[in-house]
């Protein structure tokens, strides 16, 4: 005894606490901390030799020993030192200890037997200094306890009633690290409720109706739920386990009392008002015409970092806690924020505020993940309603907005995240119910609706409509690539066959100009192919050379082929699960109407009633399909207010398409991603209805091909205007498209990317635009009297300034359009041709 009190008498300074070091045991390796005794302990588990007996011999020693310290209260930091050094020690002999089985080990034999916890917290509340250090002691020593493998000790009374007893007195604690150990310890005690239900009726209290249910821990860990750091995590997580409990229990009890006697769902619900109202409601983003502000507003509001940690929570919970929880979670998030809160930030008169709203709306979006908590977000969208006025009706109407262009491509990425959702309700609101009633067409062309182009007149008109401009720039492009590189003249001859409209695509050849996800992304893809060249940029780039990797237009079609194939197959795969195929207009004279898989009917005698169908995600994964009950589904009336024969989304949408000269290319882009992705659908309703080239509207519809017939047209009236230089200029944009995109995807280093990026760009906006450098303009002029030329004011230069943007984007919107006219035949040509389900069969 006495070599052991001498050994302990040096090691620790007194100024180190000994429970710092056994919280941070798995992280550090060397244990600066631990006294002498512990190192016995832990030589002696390497010894073969040694026993229980050991153990327990080495913990009454300690324990003698700390009965002597709890004789009077500390009083100075050396009884304070000495007394944690006695808990660690005992702590880690009983951690050392392997149980037999369920049977106790000695050491817990003392441990019960002599009342030890017991005694220690009745010690804890005699103390006046140094209270929230040992307190803080006795919860490290809880946690280790109910750590160890096998029984929870808590089953003892000798454990569970001084456990209760200093979970209360702490419960007030408002020192940092004492409130971030009773989360831990609380984490503990739901861990092993979870892994052992019986042991809920330890801690829980049920009133029977009379008296209010008593569940102490639960209550202390509901007004944790918006914390942020570990204890946070440690408290949303523990209330996880219980509402797992609370599901697979047989009783209602434990749910009856989350619902009833806390304030769980409110604090939840609720809580998503107050952080939505810290989040900055107008966001200085950049009026970039390239550039989508959604993902900037992401990246520039730190403050959505704890939002979206509480809509995952709620994520969490509506998929773990049973239906009597997750229906009052579901109306006050309905009625509280959507309604209260998210619905009158999107209607506001501020256009850039209105911007920032759609765009939150849209990360929300882009980051829920559970059908029912998406369920509620498409209900508010599409039947919400705010000052009387229509969520979606109103937002739709922003994408003709022609002051603020953040607001339109905001509408935009909203209404993309909707169709790309493959939800049959999204799609019945914004465009199936009007299509269903066939008020778009004449009636003798009802037929019309379900034939497939099988000879592909469709594809070869969209071809065609490519402008002549588009197909000159390739060729001059394709022309400079072989003249500059002879090991890609070489590679070319012959040049592949054009494969005809009925060919059936096997493989990915080469990469295609994709403007779909970004206006400057490419696909990444490549083979033997592919014309690989190392052209310098009509010597832009000095010396520096860029890896390119180009195909000829029949090869980037035959690309377009494949993805579509593979986007249409995805989309019906997803679509599966519909209540109807949407085969053809429902009218009375056509007979019944088509039933779905649930016998509902897709009538014109409303309302229609269409289950909730919720397939798909913003990360590309499909949400296991969910059927909803007729009492949750969303209905669609058919009345007088829909006077638009193809509704006002497609009405919007067409009338923004047929200013595409006009429009910023990231409105272009976004107008483009959008309309493409529409036309993956298999529908025969939506098919037609954008590709379908036999199909005749009445007059007055937007129609998708006529509206870009009329782009055609005046895409070949400008290029004529500017004969000279106009193919030129379009061979220069799609350079630009090419270079940025390889930058994106990583082919060019950024290294050399920053090097050559100023100088490209600037030498290919003065090759792209009309407007005289400033070098020209001095020369023409100089022979012009002084008070003329310094008639050319500042706002005069900001004029040609404008109109020299203006011919930048024009050029780049012509290249995109040429390119989309590929894809839209691609995608015509495989409807005309491929049954969609025999593509999922074969999968």
């Amino acid at each position: 005894m006495e070599d052991l009190q001498s050994r302990d008498s040096h090691v620790i300074p007194f100024s180190t606490n000994p429970f710092d070091d056994l919280e941070d045991e798995e992280e550090a390796e060397d244990d600066q901390l631990a006294t002498p005794i512990i190192n016995d302990h832990a030589h002696k588990d390497n010894n073969p030799f040694s026993s229980s007996s050991t153990d327990l011999d080495l913990m009454t020693e300690h324990w003698e020993e700390l009965s002597d310290l709890l004789e009077s209260p500390i009083s100075n930091p050396f009884a304070l030192q000495e007394f944690q050094q006695h808990l660690v020690s005992i702590t880690r002999i009983i951690e050392g200890e392997e149980p037999i089985s369920q049977q106790t080990t000695p050491c817990i034999e003392l441990l019960l037997s002599e009342n030890i916890l017991e005694k220690l917290y009745l010690f804890s509340t005699k103390q006046r200094n140094y209270l929230s250090d040992i307190r803080q002691s006795l919860l490290v020593l809880f946690k280790s306890l109910l750590s160890r493998p096998g029984q929870p000790l808590f089953i003892h009374q000798q454990v569970l009633r001084p456990l209760n007893r200093l979970l209360r007195v702490c419960e007030t604690a408002k020192d940092d690290k004492l409130s971030l150990s009773i989360l831990c310890l609380l984490h503990q005690i739901c861990l092993l409720i979870q892994e052992n239900e019986t042991c809920l009726d330890l801690f829980f209290t049920y009133g029977g109706g009379q008296v209010p249910s008593k569940f102490f821990i639960f209550s202390h860990l509901v007004s944790h739920i918006h914390d942020g750091g570990e204890g946070g995590a440690r408290a949303r997580d523990a209330m996880l386990f219980c509402l797992s409990v609370a599901e697979r229990s047989s009783s209602s009890s434990l749910c009856d009392f989350i619902v009833s006697d806390t304030d769980f769902c409110q604090v939840l619900a609720t809580g998503l008002s107050g952080l939505y109202s810290s989040l900055p409601v107008s966001v200085p983003l950049v009026d970039s015409e390239w550039v989508s502000p959604l993902n900037e507003l992401e990246a520039s509001v730190p403050e959505l970092k704890n939002f979206m940690q509480a809509l995952s929570y709620c994520n969490s919970v509506l998929q773990m806690a049973p239906l009597l929880i997750c229906q009052a979670v579901s109306s006050l998030i309905k009625n509280g924020f959507l309604k209260q809160v998210l619905g009158p930030a999107i209607l506001q008169a501020s256009t850039d505020e209105a911007a920032v709203a759609i765009g939150y709306l849209c990360i929300f979006l882009n980051n829920i993940t559970n059908p029912s908590l998406m369920k509620i977000f498409l209900q508010f969208l599409m039947t919400g309603e705010s000052d009387g006025r229509n969520v979606c009706n109103i937002v739709i109407q922003y994408i003709n907005n022609n002051i603020n262009n953040k607001l339109v491509a905001m509408s935009l990425e909203l209404f993309y995240i909707l169709i790309n959702l493959n939800c049959e309700d999204v799609l019945l609101w914004l465009l199936l119910q009007h299509l269903l009633l066939g008020n778009h067409i004449p009636p003798a062309q009802l037929p019309s609706v379900k034939v497939r182009d099988h000879y592909c007149v469709g594809p070869k008109r969209l071809l065609e409509m490519i402008p002549s401009c588009c197909s000159k720039a390739e060729e001059l492009y394709l022309e400079s690539i072989l003249k500059s590189s002879p090991q890609a003249s070489r590679d070319s001859s012959p040049l592949r066959d054009t494969p005809s409209l009925t060919d059936t695509p096997t493989r990915l050849d080469s990469p295609v100009l994709d403007y779909r996800d970004s206006p400057t992304s490419m696909s990444s893809n490549s083979s033997s192919t592919a014309f690989v060249t190392t052209t310098p940029i009509d010597s832009l780039i000095n010396a520096q050379e860029v890896v390119f990797e180009y195909m000829s237009p029949q090869e980037s079609y035959y690309n377009y082929l494949l993805e579509s194939r593979a986007a249409i197959a995805d989309c019906a795969r997803s679509c599966r699960v519909w209540s109807s195929c949407y085969s053809n207009c429902v009218t009375r004279d056509n007979g019944p109407a088509p039933k779905g898989d649930d016998g509902s009917m897709v009538s014109d005698t409303g309302p229609l009633l269409v289950p909730t169908l919720t397939n798909g995600l913003s990360d590309g994964e499909g949400l296991s399909p969910i059927r909803r009950r007729r009492s949750n589904s969303l209905y669609v009336h058919n009345n007088e207010r829909f006077n638009d024969q193809v509704g006002l989304f497609m009405k919007v949408l067409m009338e923004r398409l047929s200013q595409y000269l006009s429009n910023p290319p990231l409105i272009n882009e976004l107008l483009i991603k959008l309309i493409t992705r529409l036309a993956h659908y298999p529908q025969p309703l939506i098919r037609s209805y954008l590709l379908n080239h036999h199909l005749i509207f009445k007059p007055g519809i937007p129609n998708l091909l006529q509206v870009l017939q009329g782009i055609k047209v005046s895409i070949d009236s400008l290029a004529k205007e500017r004969a000279e230089s106009f193919p030129s200029r379009l061979g220069r944009a799609r350079k630009t498209l090419i270079f940025q995109a390889a930058v994106t995807n990583g082919s060019i280093s950024e290294e050399t990317a920053a090097a050559i990026s100023a100088q490209f760009r600037s030498r290919s906006d003065s090759h792209l635009s009309d407007t005289p450098s400033k070098d020209n303009e001095t020369t023409n002029n100089k022979d012009e009297p002084v008070s003329r030329r310094r008639a050319l004011t500042e706002t005069g230069r900001r004029r040609i300034k404008k109109r020299h943007k203006v011919t930048i984007n024009m050029v780049f919107s012509i290249v995109m359009f040429g390119e989309w006219m590929k894809e839209l035949a691609s995608l015509a040509q495989e409807h005309s041709v491929v049954n969609p389900e025999l593509l999922i069969i074969n999968e």
